[in-house]
């Protein structure tokens, strides 16, 4: 959890933001990373449904935790933001292995 508490303390306390959406950007982007094993991402908004994430309102997160030093964006208008991790999450399983008996 060391990762994600990274993102939540990246957006200062006096921020009209919340800590659980930033939360939930650094789950999206830790099954992205996982999912496809690359540390260049793109968060659209069919990737970001399944975290209740509304991808209108994610800029100024991002903003906060590339200042923090946690990842590079690029934004062009009308199109999903562009994500360069620059510290990787960790690896997870999404599959459970059978047990031989």
């Amino acid at each position: 959890m060391g990762w994600i508490r990274k993102f939540r303390e990246a957006i200062p306390e006096k921020s009209h933001l919340r800590r659980i959406i930033a939360r939930s950007i650094a789950e999206a982007i830790q099954h992205q990373y996982n999912c496809t094993g690359k540390e260049d991402i793109i968060l659209n908004s069919f990737s970001l449904k399944d975290f209740d994430i509304c991808s209108k309102n994610m800029k100024p997160y991002l903003q906060y935790f590339q200042k923090a030093g946690l990842l590079e964006v690029s934004f062009k208008k009308g199109k999903a933001p562009r994500i360069k991790l620059l510290c990787r999450p960790p690896r997870y399983s999404t599959f459970k292995r059978k047990e031989n008996r």
